[in-house]
């Protein structure tokens, strides 16, 4: 089976017998799904029991043209409760599960409570990177902002993550100390 054996490759039908003087038409497919970008040649060797001729060799050549395809591991991301003053931490994984390489240009949010450790990077296809998010309350308050991961992948050019988080008043401390007799 051409298709197993190159996997870009396929021929209908990929065998069979002629009457002397007779031909056949045979579809050939080149499938450039998931391949790599570059250039990709297979000889396609056709052997028969022709005496003269026992086997024909055709070159076969396809150029693909890759895709960065953007992949973030979640779509939410909730801090939960962090006290003002204080930081809460959490991660995102951003994949690149595309056959070119994916540009991310810039990682935003609107809040400046919100800090992402990443504003940049170059995936190759199948690659990721951990992009760690740090929220510091400053007030109180259910904040509700946006990751905005923008790329070059043509069909998500802006991905966006939901960023949750509750900011409240930390416990009052009290320095009072009292002493109990026996």
């Amino acid at each position: 089976n051409w298709m197993m054996r190159f996997g870009w490759i396929a021929f209908s039908p990929w065998n069979g017998s002629l009457a002397p003087g007779s031909s056949v038409d045979i579809d050939v497919t080149l499938q450039a799904r998931q391949m790599p970008e570059g250039d990709h040649q297979a000889d396609v060797i056709f052997s028969s029991n022709d005496p003269a001729d026992p086997s024909l060799t055709i070159p076969a050549l396809l150029h693909v043209i890759g895709v960065p395809d953007i992949v973030s591991s979640d779509s939410l991301i909730d801090f939960g409760t962090v006290f003002v003053a204080s930081a809460a931490v959490e991660s995102l994984l951003v994949r690149n599960s595309g056959t070119a390489a994916l540009s991310v240009t810039n990682l935003s949010a609107t809040s400046p409570d919100f800090e992402i450790s990443a504003t940049s990077f170059t995936l190759a296809p199948g690659d990721s990177q951990l992009v760690v998010l740090s929220f510091a309350p400053t007030t109180t308050g259910i904040l509700r902002d946006t990751l905005v991961i923008a790329s070059n992948d043509p069909d998500h050019p802006s991905l966006r993550v939901l960023l949750l988080a509750k900011a409240v008043t930390p416990p009052a401390r009290s320095n009072r100390v009292t002493l109990a007799t026996p």
